[in-house]
């Protein structure tokens, strides 16, 4: 209280303050510091700095290619600032006033609904069926679909991870737990759907949304692939992690055709090469993530649950779930992913 008097005399005129880490950012926001400055001092929240967890060959990369003199090189430190939501961003990248966006395939389902098949509950069991499904006909099922609309798909899939349920509450052990859940999803009518079959009570929220809503107890809780748990410090308002793995999402790097069409041809060449070559690296870096995460939101306090899958997939094939999915995908996507999932329903 003393510093915050000392602060207040101190401001004789407006202020304006600028913090440029994203530590320091979120601690002022979960703290309610910003809210309690004198009106005269105004917090403006900057970009962060990436460079610190970014390896160093691909800060090169990016350097090499910003001293082209035909490019203009621009570069994000937190997804979260980037202002408007998801799909105001797709519109953007539609229209051509954004030229790339990497989007989960979860959201892009609302623009190109075929996409929204990777995450069809309990499809795929580990990694080896995501990604002959996504890296062989299901994933260029998927590509050339997108590819009928003014935005493609500049590279491979990126890895999101398979998402798990948390919660500051109720613990979700089993199918009947979610019963009457008042959980967060993306705006994704397969997630939507998927809770709804199970009978919990799903809001649709943007992800830089997601922490507030929580917090203040919009919503019980909420369903995230563990690395984004991690990173967006959502252990700090859940208490709870049920490993159920319903989904695996996957993102797409998004560009305008027109947009792209106007690059180099050379130029194409190696946005596409080097953004395979991410996709490959992040894809790794997931795996190995995917190994510790558990643990590290153990030792911060999450409890950890274990849950029976099939538990889950009964509840589901009991109702029209999955016959309703593939009325909406259409036999030939269908088929593809049941050349890898098995039998559905």
């Amino acid at each position: 209280r003393r510093t915050l008097d000392a602060i207040a005399a101190a401001v004789t005129r407006p202020w304006t303050l600028m913090e440029i880490c994203g530590g320091q950012t979120h601690t002022l926001v979960r703290s309610g510091l910003d809210r309690m400055l004198p009106p005269s001092l105004t917090l403006v929240h900057g970009p962060g700095c990436p460079v610190c967890g970014t390896p160093l060959e691909q800060i090169d990369r990016a350097i090499a290619l910003a001293r082209r003199p035909e490019v203009i090189f621009t570069s994000f430190g937190d997804m979260l600032r980037v202002p408007g939501s998801d799909t105001d961003l797709l519109s953007q990248v539609r229209n051509g006033s954004v030229d790339f966006f990497n989007l989960s395939s979860l959201i892009l389902a609302t623009y190109v609904p075929v996409s929204g098949i990777t995450s069809v509950g309990f499809a795929f069991k580990n990694y080896d069926d995501v990604w002959k499904a996504m890296d062989g006909e299901l994933g260029n099922h998927i590509r050339a679909e997108i590819a009928k609309t003014p935005i493609f798909t500049v590279s491979k899939i990126w890895d999101n991870g398979f998402r798990h349920v948390t919660s500051s509450g109720r613990e979700i052990k089993s199918a009947a737990d979610l019963k009457g859940f008042k959980m967060r999803v993306p705006p994704a009518p397969p997630l939507t759907s998927l809770f709804q079959a199970l009978e919990a009570a799903p809001s649709p929220i943007n992800f830089n949304e997601v922490y507030t809503a929580l917090q203040t107890k919009v919503v019980e809780g909420q369903e995230n692939p563990l690395a984004i748990i991690s990173t967006a410090r959502l252990y700090e308002v859940q208490k709870s992690c049920s490993l159920t793995g319903h989904v695996w999402d996957g993102y797409w790097v998004l560009g305008n055709k027109r947009s792209f069409q106007k690059l180099p041809a050379d130029l194409q060449q190696i946005i596409t090469r080097e953004l395979d070559k991410s996709a490959t690296d992040q894809r790794a870096d997931v795996a190995k993530l995917s190994t510790t995460l558990a643990s590290d939101l153990k030792s911060k306090g999450v409890n950890i649950l274990n849950v029976n899958q099939e538990d889950f997939r009964k509840k589901l094939a009991s109702t029209s779930f999955y016959r309703d999915w593939k009325t909406k995908y259409g036999p030939t996507a269908w088929d593809l992913l049941e050349k890898v999932s098995g039998k559905l329903g």
